[in-house]
């Protein structure tokens, strides 16, 4: 398990250039997903739909910042949810938890620490830590059932 993520690591390093990355039409038959929380928002808009970084639409991303210090000093409550339909809640919707990997089992459920790596689990809401008030990015990778959150640097 400890391979996976460090794998996932060297791939998404901590930090993140703040640059422009393409965006690729969504694949068709790909899900949608929506990174939810008071950072982003709780509607299912653009502000908080992860966008395809590859034409299969195996990894996606999404840019939001952290404007409101109660976000660092208290946690943000979030949630990554995965549907079939473009901006709506369907019968197939589902929320999806996330635990940190190469932890504690006490630890797995505490927050996200930012920068961070975390695996795909269950149905819970992911509370992450941020170390500041800033930019971020959110890059889920399908393909290894994973995500991690760095803050964006200027180039």
């Amino acid at each position: 398990m400890k391979s996976l993520l460090a794998s996932f690591l060297l791939v998404f390093s901590v930090s993140a250039i703040a640059q422009q990355l393409p965006v690729f039409p969504h694949a068709e038959g790909a899900p949608y997903y929506y990174f939810l929380c008071n950072a982003t928002g709780w509607s299912l808009n653009e502000q908080t739909q992860l966008q395809c970084d590859d034409a299969q639409c195996i990894s996606q991303y999404l840019d939001y910042e952290v404007k409101e210090t109660w976000m660092v000093r208290d946690r943000d409550s979030c949630k990554l949810l995965k549907t079939a339909q473009l901006g709506q809640w369907g019968g197939d919707s589902q929320v999806i938890g996330a635990y940190v990997d190469g932890v504690s089992d006490e630890a797995r459920q505490g927050p996200m620490q930012v920068p961070g790596v975390a695996r795909l689990f269950g149905r819970d809401e992911i509370r992450i830590q941020y170390p500041t008030v800033g930019h971020y990015r959110i890059w889920l990778t399908r393909a290894r059932s994973a995500f991690s959150i760095q803050p964006l640097i200027s180039e």
